[in-house]
């Protein structure tokens, strides 16, 4: 008889960095609010993307050692780079419209319209916790932390 193992369920740390990414999304809406009026989107994400891409070469060259992309990775590193950017950067362009309580409001709801998406384009099943978790979010917009948390919480569960 094979015995099925039970995932283990999350460690305090688990947690406390669930959170602490919750603070940092949540706060984000209004650091970037203050910025964005004195910076244009396209050079404040010039230079976001220029650090990560620092600090993701350095960390790859340590631990794993960079390797030339082929053709095709080159093609899917650009797809995902250029949604990443054009996400950021109508992010940033609508803090300079609005207040960043209200932006981060919309941004709540990514999450739940990604669910969506996944869900008519590839069939993507939801277990009912992360369900659950959207719901509370999709629900709660206006408090943006909140759905980070609640979706955090709900996996936990």
């Amino acid at each position: 008889m094979a015995r099925t193992m039970r995932p283990r369920p999350p460690g305090k740390a688990a947690i406390a960095g669930c959170l602490l990414f919750t603070a940092l999304i949540a706060t984000s809406f209004t650091v970037g609010g203050l910025i964005t009026h004195e910076l244009a989107p396209e050079a404040l994400n010039f230079l976001r993307f220029l650090l990560v891409a620092a600090i993701f070469t350095g960390l790859v060259a340590a631990t794993e050692g960079v390797k030339r992309p082929g053709p095709a990775d080159l093609a899917r590193y650009f797809t995902i780079a250029l949604l990443l950017v054009v996400f950021f950067v109508t992010m940033f362009e609508a803090l300079r419209l609005t207040d960043p309580v209200s932006l981060g409001a919309i941004f709540t709801l990514v999450p739940l319209i990604s669910a969506l998406i996944g869900w008519l384009l590839l069939g993507q099943k939801i277990s009912p916790r992360i369900g659950l978790g959207l719901a509370i979010g999709a629900a709660r917009g206006e408090g943006h932390g909140l759905y980070l948390s609640a979706a955090c919480l709900c996996r936990a569960l």
